[in-house]
């Protein structure tokens, strides 16, 4: 365990996430539908899959575990890119794209913008390495991508088809290559404050696409998943895995060497424009993810949530910013919040 936690900080993370990887895959193979694991990714992947849109109930929980399996070996490989470093960013990026595997992102929709990144960096005579963490936020436009691989501009799903194939690729490509400067000035705005700065340039360009593409152009917006797709859940199979991933966390970092007093040093820090794995070291961090991944949990239950495709991705997106400043220290009073708002 010295050896692991003597790791450089991108050497770590890159190991971290081949064990995500590694999880959801065997995860897939241990679901009670895993006969279905190939009809139901294909499902996935040649449906439009608007925001809400329940992989449990569209295609089954093995199919859903390893979509998202797919997606983290996609995103390890891209850290394996000459000149590729990852860090805080890079953690959040990466769970942040695992998260929305369960309900919106597939192995095939995060392909053009990846292309559009790759395009600027041609243009700009920059390495991949160096955006990598580019590509990673732009998947969260990735449901638009489906949408006109499949659907647009009609009411119903009418299958992959040429015009579509062209103009998803085109408007992939463009979000692509103006990500990154997007990204550049976005801190400046919220001055620290907030973990996702793709959030703004992602969402301006979305209010954007949805006025030329379905207002100007006259494209028909798809309705929103039925609120019936929801119930799909399963109690047992979000708790058991989660439970087992974020424990075996914290049993690695106590292996590691990393103390109870060394966590809470970490969660006596504010956590602005902070990376607790280069700050703190690889076993504080990892603690930090498996303590807040726990503590994600027990609100859950507590609370009594739907453990459907939805809400499990949350699970993930809500720990994406574990290494940038986020854990139960400073998230608890935003989480009762949340609870107080509902009982109003």
């Amino acid at each position: 365990m010295k050896k692991i936690q003597n790791l450089s900080e991108s050497q770590f993370l890159r190991l971290f996430f081949a064990f995500t990887s590694v999880c959801f895959m065997i995860g897939a193979a241990f679901m009670p539908d895993v006969e279905q694991i190939y009809s139901g990714l294909w499902s996935i992947m040649s449906r439009p899959c608007k925001i809400s849109t329940n992989y449990f109930a569209l295609a089954g929980y093995s199919a859903t575990f390893l979509n998202m399996a797919l997606v983290c070996l996609i995103c390890l490989g891209l850290y394996c890119i000459p000149g590729a470093k990852a860090n805080n960013a890079t953690t959040l990026g990466f769970l942040l794209t695992v998260g929305f595997g369960a309900w919106g992102i597939n192995p095939l929709n995060i392909l053009p913008t990846f292309a559009g990144v790759l395009l600027y960096c041609l243009v700009k005579k920059e390495k991949p390495g160096a955006q990598i963490n580019a590509m990673m936020f732009s998947t969260g436009i990735a449901p638009l991508i489906s949408d006109l691989l499949f659907r647009y501009p009609h009411a119903e799903v009418i299958g992959l088809n040429w015009l579509g194939a062209v103009l998803a690729i085109f408007v992939g490509v463009i979000i692509g290559f103006f990500l990154p400067a997007g990204l550049t000035h976005s801190p400046v705005v919220h001055k620290g404050y907030d973990h996702y700065s793709a959030a703004l340039p992602i969402g301006m360009t979305a209010f954007f696409l949805r006025a030329v593409l379905y207002k100007v152009l006259g494209g028909t917006l798809p309705a929103a998943p039925s609120a019936d797709t929801l119930a799909a859940a399963s109690w047992p199979i979000v708790n058991i895995f989660c439970i087992v991933v974020f424990a075996a966390c914290v049993v690695v970092a106590l292996l590691m060497g990393c103390k109870f007093r060394d966590y809470w040093q970490l969660m006596k820090d504010p956590g602005q424009g902070v990376s607790f794995s280069a700050k703190y070291g690889n076993g504080p961090f990892l603690m930090n993810v498996g303590i807040f991944g726990l503590f994600i949990m027990l609100y859950y239950n507590l609370i009594g949530a739907s453990f459907n495709g939805v809400t499990f991705g949350i699970i993930f997106c809500m720990l994406c910013t574990c290494n940038s400043g986020s854990h139960p220290r400073n998230v608890w009073p935003i989480m009762v919040g949340y609870l107080v708002t509902s009982l109003l």
